[in-house]
């Protein structure tokens, strides 16, 4: 899968961490935190996507429908729509009770309206068995091709959430037949 990404080399991006990294120690803010988390990951090579971004870009299907989904790691599937008293788009487990900070809200220009469906829903992709005891699959998310909200994906990318709509890429895989075969079965 390939989404337009944020890039930096790495001796700028570790100059610029020490700089937020010194802002930070005096005058902690939430910018600060931010731009230092930022640049700690393109320091380590990292490329960052700004996910608002990639989804206005990736537009909608025929049908009305992200080409794109997200969610976090250690959901089961994902909701798309709209949340009454919710500004925006949301991509979240359960659209009757979104949480703001783990679910994802895209702005509402994000989309052309009048074509879009929403109350959607589709399996997360599980992530590869080396990646999921390093950490709590709830600190990434996954994001992918949704074709059609029903076709498996077969290569997402393993996230981690740096702000909003900010996230460090971490690597791209591809699904094995027997995962393809066990998220279909989950449908």
């Amino acid at each position: 899968m390939e989404v337009e990404n944020i890039k930096e080399s790495k001796e700028k991006a570790r100059q610029a961490w020490r700089e937020w990294l010194e802002v930070n120690k005096k005058k902690p803010t939430e910018l600060a935190k931010t731009m230092k988390a930022a640049y700690k990951h393109l320091a380590q090579g990292r490329c960052l996507i700004d996910v608002f971004e990639v989804m206005k870009r990736a537009s909608l299907n025929d049908k009305g429908e992200p080409k794109l989904a997200i969610a976090r790691a250690d959901w089961k599937f994902v909701q798309f729509g709209t949340r009454w008293g919710k500004e925006g788009y949301w991509f979240a487990q359960n659209m009757s009770h979104v949480v703001a900070r783990t679910g994802v809200q895209l702005p509402i220009d994000t989309f052309e309206k009048g074509k879009l469906k929403s109350n959607l829903q589709a399996p997360v992709p599980p992530i590869p068995a080396e990646y999921c005891g390093k950490a709590a699959l709830k600190n990434y998310y996954v994001l992918w091709d949704c074709k059609d909200w029903k076709t498996i994906p077969s290569d997402p990318l393993l996230l981690k959430r740096i702000s909003n709509n900010l996230f460090a890429v971490l690597f791209c895989w591809d699904l094995s037949p027997l995962e393809r075969a066990i998220i279909s079965g989950k449908k």
